[in-house]
């Protein structure tokens, strides 16, 4: 792998250049390749529109390390011992000439010199084909923007320089709101030997948090940090009032049938309707719901629209989220039911604005997943599940 070093001096170790010669340097005829000593068999410059691309055919792989320097412009490519097949040459494009030559017993260089002040868009080696040896690629472009800085090379005593950075946006983390199923007087299911289902989802909810704050992707929020009772329109609301990105209700599921086992993901039915939803569009919340929209100065049948259009995008959203978080607890050793992505009118999945999906963990009736949940490994995967599918989810 090539190691790129842009707008460097040479150190008080390195020969320097003069005039058009490079002292010190051996230049050695090309006769035929020495047993065991790589050699460059040819050469070529293309000249493009954005960019000027050198090439160096070579009998085999090789590092290589590369300089920029100035006063004059010249980029160097140092590589080990080498035969030389080539003659110095005139150049194309930024590349006024190029020369090579020994610069000690274990290094071989080449030296382009340039017309302008260059930065080195790409640098690679590209495999050997049926017809053809491997051939180092160097793409060069011009550059106008140089800041000077100081090396952090302990060996290099002068100063160096490198390209201007481009200064990067402003990083805005999302924010995604957990929600640890049932609380307080209601403890949810029960599973087998006295398990509570809040307990579980208030322990799965903290590591999760935990895992996503990790990143520095994510502001993360609980809607419960103890054992207390919400209700279920409390916990959308708390996910509202966050402005949430992204809103996980963690639950662990019980049946009669002791035998089932897996995680599901459930997002909202598309036909899903009830009074708490009617609520969230009364005139007084429109405007709070689609944020930059002012629906409580539109017409009624206009507000309608737009906000059952805002609905469908959200479930939209949510669905494609679910899917994704499927295959990341899949990849990641999760057990799942076989009809993992399912549909209800959970009430914690009607906010309009906020993509939701209610996760249930496993099933608390099932000795085997009772184990697993109460595992730090095993909710450990789940949580790690969930990071993935959150980046998936915002690229």
């Amino acid at each position: 792998m090539g190691k790129t070093i842009q707008n460097s001096k040479l150190t008080r170790r390195e020969l320097l250049f003069s005039g058009g010669c490079l002292l010190g340097f051996m230049a050695l005829p090309f006769k035929k390749a020495i047993a065991g000593i790589p050699s460059i068999q040819g050469s070529r410059i293309g000249d493009y529109k954005d960019k000027t691309r050198f090439v160096l055919d070579l009998s085999k792989k090789v590092d290589h390390k590369i300089f920029i320097l100035e006063n004059p412009n010249r980029v160097v490519i140092d590589l080990p011992h080498m035969e030389w097949g080539l003659k110095d040459s005139a150049g194309k494009g930024l590349i006024k000439k190029y020369r090579f030559g020994r610069f000690n017993g274990n290094t071989s260089r080449l030296v382009l010199d340039v017309t302008d002040p260059v930065i080195i868009k790409d640098n690679f080696i590209l495999p050997a084909s049926a017809n053809k040896g491997p051939r180092l690629v160097l793409d060069l472009v011009k550059s106008n923007s140089i800041k000077k800085i100081v090396t952090p090379d302990p060996e290099a005593e002068e100063e160096t320089y490198a390209v201007q950075p481009i200064a990067k946006k402003k990083f805005s983390k999302k924010v995604i709101t957990l929600d640890p199923g049932h609380g307080g007087a209601d403890p949810g299911a029960i599973g087998v030997g006295g398990v509570y289902e809040k307990t579980l989802t208030l322990k799965a909810a903290k590591e999760a948090k935990k895992h996503l704050e990790a990143t520095g992707k994510y502001k993360v929020y609980l809607t419960r940090k103890d054992d207390r009772f919400l209700k279920l329109w409390q916990r959308v609301d708390i996910a509202r009032k966050n402005k949430s990105d992204l809103f996980i209700s963690i639950h662990a599921d019980s049946l009669g049938d002791k035998r089932v086992k897996g995680a599901s993901i459930y997002t909202l039915a598309e036909k899903a309707s009830d009074a708490r939803a009617a609520k969230l569009a009364t005139k007084e919340n429109k405007a709070d719901l689609l944020f930059d929209e002012n629906l409580a100065k539109q017409p009624k049948e206009v507000a309608n629209i737009l906000l059952d259009l805002k609905r469908r995008e959200t479930l939209n959203a949510s669905k494609i989220f679910a899917n994704g978080l499927i295959v990341k607890m899949k990849t990641r050793g999760v057990n799942l039911l076989n009809k993992n992505h399912r549909y209800a009118a959970f009430a914690v999945l009607k906010a309009p604005d906020v993509p939701s999906v209610l996760l249930e963990m496993g099933f608390l009736s099932n000795k085997q997943e009772i184990k697993l949940l109460k595992s730090a490994s095993y909710r450990k995967k789940i949580c790690s599940s969930i990071v993935a599918g959150a980046d998936k989810h915002f690229g």
